[in-house]
């Protein structure tokens, strides 16, 4: 078994994941770049795990891919079973926000 660190592990998850929802999507290496404004050659380093992804690259391309930025994060199989549980994306409306952190108005 390789020992990979934490880095090379979400680089790799990452990757895989942009790859799959990209060919999913039926798009090329080219036209994700055009989409996302990240070179063709700086998507081809990320689908293969050799290029560290910012915080402003993984939105870009989770907003390119149709998708959340935690997405790109969970591997296939955990994305499937959270939504096969009912775990939904969070809210963005101020009144969860005040449900979470216990406040009242």
């Amino acid at each position: 078994m390789i020992d990979m660190d934490c880095s090379e592990m979400l680089r790799r998850r990452i990757g895989a994941r942009v790859r799959a929802l990209r060919a999913g999507n039926g798009l090329t290496q080219l036209q994700l770049a055009g989409r996302s404004g990240i070179s063709r050659p700086s998507i081809a380093n990320v689908e293969a795990g050799r290029q560290n992804v910012g915080l402003r690259q993984l939105c870009r391309l989770a907003k390119a891919l149709g998708v959340r930025v935690e997405d790109l994060l969970v591997a296939d199989n955990a994305l499937r079973q959270a939504q096969d549980d009912g775990v939904s994306k969070p809210q963005d409306d101020m009144s969860s926000r005040e449900e979470v952190s216990g406040a009242t108005t």
